[in-house]
């Protein structure tokens, strides 16, 4: 009866031994599958980081050459980077390396945005240089457009003024006289009796002129195209020939009509018979008027 019972526990303990060891391989493979399961995971999750590790690193690189002021930080960023990724791939994979991981992940992306954000400032600062610089450049190039207008206006009205100011001749007279021995003189028309040549003429009232000393040049050709008088040449004049000329008239003009008289001597015995031309020109040989005259 004694044996019978020993019999029966040693059954009962073969049982549970066998039922624990049963739960026991059953625990075993969950804890296994579950170890290959959180593996699998952390090797997805690591495969995910280093690509986002990747991508800051492209986008970095893309904004290399275009911010001269941000290169160096950009390179020392993307070996920073670079690093990581290294490390990712020969780390073992477990959960507080993971951990590790994505710590480093959250401060490049922290890094990644400050340089992103300083760069997108630059770029407004330049676009706003840019656009300051050309709102410039155009008022300039306005100022510069309205500047020649007005310079062509006054010169405009420069030429208007000088040559509202120019002086014209009312009336311009030529005579052939004799001298007496009283001083007195007297009109001839015989080249064998004139002894000078009296040049006459009015200079018209002109409020725009500004009252001064003036010159007008005299000039007498005789009958064979001989320059009378002092046959001198005149000053240059831009843009326009000298003149000989056979006197200078100098006056005082004050706005007003003023008649001015001149002489011209005999070139030798007697004036030669014939048509005389007289021209009279202003300080900057304008003509002003001609006419002629007929000894006989």
């Amino acid at each position: 009866m004694a044996e019978k019972s020993n019999n029966t526990a040693l059954k009962a303990i073969a049982i549970v031994l066998v039922v624990a060891l049963i739960g026991l391989g059953f625990f075993a493979y969950s804890q296994y599958s579950e170890n290959k399961k959180t593996e699998a995971n952390l090797e997805n999750q690591k495969t995910e980081l280093k690509k986002e590790l990747e991508n800051y690193r492209e986008e970095l690189a893309a904004e290399k050459g275009t911010k001269d002021s941000l290169n160096m930080e950009l390179d020392k960023a993307m070996a920073e980077i670079q690093v990581y990724i290294d490390s990712i791939g020969s780390l073992e994979t477990s959960v507080a390396n993971l951990e590790k991981f994505k710590g480093w992940a959250y401060s490049l992306r922290k890094q990644k945005e400050d340089l992103m954000a300083r760069v997108d400032s630059l770029e407004k600062a330049n676009k706003y240089i840019t656009m300051q610089r050309d709102s410039t450049v155009t008022a300039l190039d306005e100022q510069i457009v309205f500047s020649d207008s007005l310079v062509t206006q006054n010169t405009k009205l420069s030429d208007v003024v000088k040559m509202g100011a120019a002086l014209n001749l009312a009336k311009l007279n030529i005579d052939a006289i004799k001298v007496r021995n009283s001083g007195k003189t007297k009109s001839v028309n015989k080249a064998k009796r004139a002894d000078k040549i009296k040049v006459c003429f009015t200079v018209a009232p002109n409020k725009i002129a500004t009252a001064e000393d003036k010159a007008f040049y005299i000039q007498v050709v005789d009958p064979n195209g001989t320059i009378l008088g002092d046959n001198a040449s005149s000053a240059t004049v831009e843009e326009k020939e000298p003149i000989l000329y056979s006197k200078v008239s100098n006056f005082y003009y004050e706005n007003s009509t003023l008649d001015v008289c001149e002489y011209i001597n005999k070139p030798g015995e007697e004036f030669p018979e014939g048509n005389y031309q007289v021209t009279l020109y202003d300080a900057q040989l304008n003509p002003l008027g001609t006419t002629d005259f007929t000894l006989d």
